[in-house]
């Protein structure tokens, strides 16, 4: 990994009965050493399951886990809580050492708007082309901009939004 360049990857954790999360995370940290950066994509924010159901994760657990990835030097957490529980997210955040991300599939300049002003993440990563395309997203853009918060473009849809989100990015 680190002779072709690549310095960061990310690892969807969905361990069904969760407790081989933060094992499979050590492993890796292990593995890769401590010069690359790891995100980790808890996919609670709208799970999607094709064959079993993903564990539902509590705040609770949202905090051990991340006192844990705090301990691994974990770069961010994606999506550790549903996309619409902005209070469990405004907790976690003041909780965790480690930055939040979220809102890749927030529908519009509203939610995002209130996820901002409410503080529920370190680190936004709408998909314009959910969120109201490039003018929605680059609104966002400016308003993390004015908070001190990281922006960062998310796209998993197809080949057109890839295009669609790389313009942003650009």
């Amino acid at each position: 990994i680190r002779a072709k360049g690549i310095e960061s990857l990310k690892i969807r954790v969905k361990d069904p009965g969760m407790r081989d999360d933060l094992t499979i995370l050590r492993q890796v940290r292990a593995e890769v050493g401590d010069d690359i950066q790891i995100g980790v994509d808890a996919n609670q924010g709208w799970p999607v399951s094709l064959i079993d159901p993903n564990p539902k994760w509590t705040l609770e657990y949202a905090k051990r886990f991340a006192d844990g990835c705090a301990d691994l030097d974990i770069a961010w957490i994606e999506e550790p809580l549903d996309m619409h529980d902005w209070d469990g997210m405004v907790a976690l955040r003041e909780h965790s050492k480690v930055p939040i991300s979220g809102a890749e599939l927030l529908g519009d300049w509203h939610e995002l708007r209130a996820v901002i002003e409410r503080g529920c993440l370190d680190k936004l990563q709408p998909d314009c082309t959910f969120a109201g395309g490039l003018t929605v997203a680059k609104q966002c853009m400016d308003a993390c901009a004015e908070r001190g918060l990281h922006y960062s473009p998310h796209t998993w849809s197809n080949g057109v939004g890839f295009l669609i989100n790389l313009q942003l990015y650009a």
